[in-house]
């Protein structure tokens, strides 16, 4: 089973993410800030298949978080969701951006529909384990 940490700040928006993500054959993590991310990334041994995470969280930004992990996981598949255009990201965020690499980074913006989510995921890391699957 492939796991996506998610962070948000937003409680609220992050855990029906993740119950949806988990009816899509996905494992979980839940993370508010850069400092949780990580704390759940060492308790999880570093096997994060995907990181889905806001761009402007209340401390840092999920580029923040992405550029960290993919450190220790230069492959790691990146969703960034955002409720901003990008034209008002902070310069910051355009510098995060490049390290990552924009080609290798999915910029949702949100809300976004349940389809283009599990598209930018099946494109990143594969589709996750149906339910039918899963008793079969």
């Amino acid at each position: 089973m492939k796991t996506i940490l998610v962070v948000d700040d937003q409680v609220a928006l992050q855990s029906p993410l993740c119950r949806l993500l988990q009816l899509h054959g996905y494992r979980t993590l839940e993370a508010l800030d850069e400092k949780e991310a990580m704390q759940q990334f060492h308790d999880y041994d570093c096997k994060i298949d995907l990181l889905i995470a806001d761009v402007s969280l209340a401390i840092g930004s999920g580029l923040q978080v992405a550029v960290a992990l993919r450190e220790h996981l230069p492959e790691l598949g990146v969703i960034l969701a955002t409720g901003y255009p990008s034209q008002m990201w902070r310069a910051r965020d355009y510098t995060l951006l490049g390290k990552l690499g924009p080609d290798s980074v999915s910029i949702l913006q949100k809300p976004f529909a349940t389809p283009t989510l599990l598209a930018a995921i099946d494109k990143l890391i594969g589709g996750g384990q149906t339910q039918t699957a899963r008793t079969a």
